[in-house]
């Protein structure tokens, strides 16, 4: 494997050195939870509405199999943006995990091995479930006879073009918007917007 000759490289340079030689084999929903906290009619009475989500990656690599092992935690709360998101009006938690197969001889060892693996899950992960998050998302508010819920595109951390000694963290909480699109000029993940509820 190929390692960057910058001494503090960005986690894309990290994540393209183990992405070159992988194939994504396997994704499934290990754990879903969502949870309507208010009553449905006062809900669909609130005009204003906020989406807050986060997210929390963990990656591991199995020797023998030559396997590499994403675990994702994401969450959508909806907030009334109006109510200084006191609580979620609508909670929906989910946990899936991704696993590729990764086609290459003579990977890093402990330590450097899980620098590369972590910038991986950080930029390969999320942009892999992300698609598959925003279908949940949808389709559980449409089962619960909500206006759908539109998580937008992801979008390119600003942190992860950083050098990777002062990368975020690999949880991470962004906004955006209730049955719309980010309108944030920014390359982020989905960031700070707000949208009227559809009735």
């Amino acid at each position: 494997m190929e390692q960057t000759q910058r001494e503090n490289p960005t986690d894309y340079q990290l994540a393209s050195a183990i992405a070159r030689y992988v194939e994504l084999d396997d994704v499934h929903l290990i754990d879903v939870k969502a949870s309507l906290l208010v009553a449905k009619a006062e809900m669909l009475q609130l005009s204003v509405l906020e989406l807050e989500l986060g997210r929390s990656m963990a990656c591991s690599m199995q020797k023998d199999t030559q396997v590499i092992s994403v675990e994702a935690k994401l969450k959508a709360d909806i907030h009334n943006q109006n109510d200084g998101r006191a609580k979620p009006l609508l909670s929906i938690n989910c946990t899936y995990v991704l696993n590729y197969k990764f086609m290459a001889k003579g990977a890093p060892e402990g330590a450097e091995l899980q620098r590369y693996l972590d910038a991986f899950a950080r930029v390969n992960g999320v942009f892999n479930i992300w698609p598959y998050f925003r279908e949940l998302i949808q389709s559980l508010s449409a089962r619960m006879s909500l206006p759908p819920i539109v998580v937008p595109v992801y979008r390119v951390s600003k942190e992860q073009e950083a050098p990777s000694s002062v990368t975020e963290p690999s949880k991470g909480t962004t906004k955006a918007k209730v049955g719309g699109q980010s309108n944030d000029g920014d390359l982020r993940a989905p960031t700070r917007a707000k949208s009227k509820n559809r009735r």
